[in-house]
């Protein structure tokens, strides 16, 4: 499991053996006024709504290459200041 905080649908991360490159794909869903604080960037409570995200991760870096080829799913959830994105390998 790998756990992500981004503020953007794409993003960079580093590690010591890879450089990869993250874009996602995200829904949210929720009643209109969950979605409506969510929007205001009011703290919600992750059980109030569902926040999926695909995700794709490239890398150059030949050793870390079986992630070219992974599926991953994340479940996201949206504190005020940030998003939060736990992401799993599905095997």
């Amino acid at each position: 499991m790998a756990r992500r905080s981004a503020n953007q649908g794409k993003g960079r991360t580093r590690s010591a053996r890879c450089d990869s490159v993250l874009p996602m794909r995200s829904g949210t869903h929720g009643s209109a006024e969950v979605l409506a604080r969510l929007a205001r960037g009011e703290d919600v409570d992750a059980g109030e709504y569902t926040f999926r995200t695909s995700t794709q991760i490239e890398t150059a870096a030949p050793e870390c290459d079986w992630l070219n080829k992974g599926v991953f799913i994340s479940v996201s959830a949206r504190p005020a200041a940030d998003v939060i994105y736990e992401t799993y390998l599905v095997e």
